[in-house]
């Protein structure tokens, strides 16, 4: 079967670097030492704005930041990068220790290189990203051929595993094609309500209703829940996490192992007396987000599918 997008890679393998410094002597230094492979082209920019243009007009793949224009022109150039180019990894080049290069490195850097080591190991550092990059895009590529995927995960009541796993699912529903990247946001947020309900309500047994405190706020609530990750039964629950995910639609299935509820006797999120309510947030975006939701008899299992955008259908 050929994939409907399957297509012939790229037939020139030469790489365009793009290169933010101002100064003669440092723009010579660099193409001098990036001269030496022959499948890497280089191009300079000297500005913010230059540099947003040469982006979008020729997606380089890889962009080499002179550390001090940088600081010139604000660190924010870093972070729009980030944001409107992800697939572009950015590598800085350092020259003294009071320059922000952890700032820049939180704000989208992946690598640095002091000026001074340029000669030896800039080469070594550039090849190191540009392989990194390219296995990425290649798995970007491989997730678009999955046909059918099963994930079966037994978690404790750690919340700060719960991204990761989303992640996970959100790669996928990307590459197969259920949904576009907009759309998997909010997939994304009905996936975490579903999982810390049944962390915070289902395993430890915290109500909702603590969240609206008049007073203390969901400061009775938070207490709460890091009390009872420390007390028995509460923190030896676990969370079942399973998903079947086709390209036809993704199937999610939570089980924790709390006492369960009547869904019956929530309150109706959607009823405008009632969303305000911080215990009807959650299920009024897993509601929202999701296009199917079921509960089991005991309350303490919760099915979503989220079905095939149809702009996203295969034809």
């Amino acid at each position: 079967m050929v994939h409907p997008d399957e297509q012939e890679p790229s037939q020139d393998p030469v790489q365009s670097i793009l290169i933010f410094a101002i100064e003669p002597d440092e723009q010579k230094l660099v193409t001098e030492t990036l001269c030496c492979h022959e499948d890497w082209s280089v191009r300079f920019v000297t500005s913010e704005k230059q540099a947003m243009q040469e982006v979008a007009r020729e997606m380089p793949a890889l962009f080499l930041i002179d550390m001090q224009d940088l600081v010139k022109h604000g660190i924010d150039l870093v972070d729009t990068l980030r944001r409107k180019h992800p697939l572009v990894p950015v590598v800085l080049l350092t020259r003294r220790d009071d320059e922000p290069v952890y700032q820049a490195l939180r704000h989208g850097a992946v690598n640095y290189v002091p000026w001074k080591s340029a000669e030896t190991e800039l080469v070594e550092v550039v090849e190191s990203v540009l392989l990194a990059s390219e296995v990425r895009k290649c798995r970007n590529r491989l997730l678009s051929y999955i046909i059918e995927q099963h994930h079966h995960f037994t978690l404790g009541n750690d919340t700060s595993l719960i991204p990761a796993l989303i992640t996970l699912f959100q790669e996928t529903l990307l590459g197969i094609g259920i949904c576009d990247q907009a759309e998997s946001v909010r997939v994304n947020m009905a996936l975490e309500e579903a999982l810390l309900n049944a962390i915070y309500h289902g395993n430890l047994e915290v109500s909702s209703k603590l969240r609206n405190d008049p007073e203390r706020g969901d400061e009775p609530y938070r207490e709460l829940i890091e009390q009872r990750r420390k007390l028995s039964p509460y923190r030896e629950r676990k969370i079942t996490v399973r998903a079947h995910i086709t390209a036809q639609q993704a199937k999610f299935i939570i089980t924790d192992q709390g006492p369960g509820f009547d869904p019956g006797s929530l309150p109706d999120p959607t009823d405008p007396e009632h969303i305000e309510l911080a215990s009807g947030r959650g299920l009024l975006l897993i509601r929202t987000f999701m296009d199917e939701i079921s509960h089991n008899a005991t309350g303490n299992e919760i099915t979503m599918i989220k079905k095939r955008q149809s702009k996203n259908t295969p034809t």
